[in-house]
């Protein structure tokens, strides 16, 4: 049973930095000493090395088209301002 769960996971990890080599060959932007540097990256760290690759690489967003909400004046750390308000009312007793 431990053969088996052995080759199964190399054999993912062998399907995964193929992947990623794929992406790295194919890649115009990089120089052949990028390319060097990453394949060796994939190959050379398991696992770890494939994922850097496939982040770096992974396509970008389409856009949304939307503008982002305006910031409110009492956001702070992530906090609504709807939040804040409710706390200071709270706390002041109006």
């Amino acid at each position: 049973m431990r053969i088996e769960i052995a080759v199964f996971a190399f054999g993912l990890y062998a399907l995964m930095a193929s992947g990623a080599s794929l992406m790295v060959i194919a890649d115009e932007f990089s120089s052949r000493w990028q390319k060097a540097a990453q394949l060796t990256l994939v190959w050379g760290l398991p696992v770890l090395g494939a994922l850097a690759v496939f982040g770096v690489h992974r396509k970008a967003e389409k856009p949304s088209r939307k503008y982002r909400q305006g910031v409110d004046a009492g956001e702070d750390f992530g906090v609504s301002g709807a939040g804040v308000r409710r706390t200071h009312d709270m706390l002041d007793g109006d």
